[in-house]
């Protein structure tokens, strides 16, 4: 096995992404059975949930409050290339929270992300569904309640814009 390979392996390893595969090579098994790697990923697990937490603060609240943060990152670095850099991790992990199955977890992810993008360029305008009050919910993820149930006779939008005065307004669309 060439170095490229070799590293490519570890890399995999590491992040735990090599499936049901059993490596091969003997160092690489080595180091799989290792409790120096639960210790680099357990390292490595807590570096993102610190950075996530910081970046992704209603997101992350939310999940906390699901008591499914936790597996939540463990599956979204798994399934991708994680940026060491906060932001580009950050606004990846909002990406992939827009995208779940849960439409107050991806309500939630889409407007924060919304809301941070126009914060950081001062433009743009984002439109985000809700099957649910967003004003409740913001207030409940923030005071750590239980969020608001959906409401089936009400849907609403929230109106992201750096030209709102308070960035977002809150719509009823029926």
């Amino acid at each position: 096995m060439d170095l490229a390979e070799h590293q490519r392996q570890l890399r995999n390893l590491i992040a735990g992404r090599n499936g049901d595969q059993w490596p091969v090579d003997p160092h690489i098994r080595d180091v799989a059975l290792s409790k120096g790697l639960r210790l680099a990923r357990e390292v490595i697990h807590l570096w993102q949930v610190s950075r996530i937490e910081r970046y992704c603060v209603l997101t992350s609240r939310l999940l906390k409050q699901r008591g499914t943060f936790d597996e939540v990152v463990r599956r979204f670095a798994a399934s991708s290339a994680v940026s060491p850099f906060t932001e580009i991790l950050g606004r990846t992990f909002l990406a992939q929270g827009v995208a779940d199955a849960d439409p107050l977890v991806a309500a939630l992810a889409g407007f924060e992300a919304a809301a941070i993008a126009v914060r950081q360029t001062g433009s743009g305008t984002f439109v985000i569904e809700w099957d649910r009050d967003p004003q409740r919910v913001l207030a409940s993820v923030i005071a750590g309640e239980e969020p608001p149930l959906p409401d089936p006779k009400q849907r609403y939008r929230t109106i992201v814009s750096a030209g709102l005065p308070e960035l977002y307004r809150v719509e009823c669309c029926g």
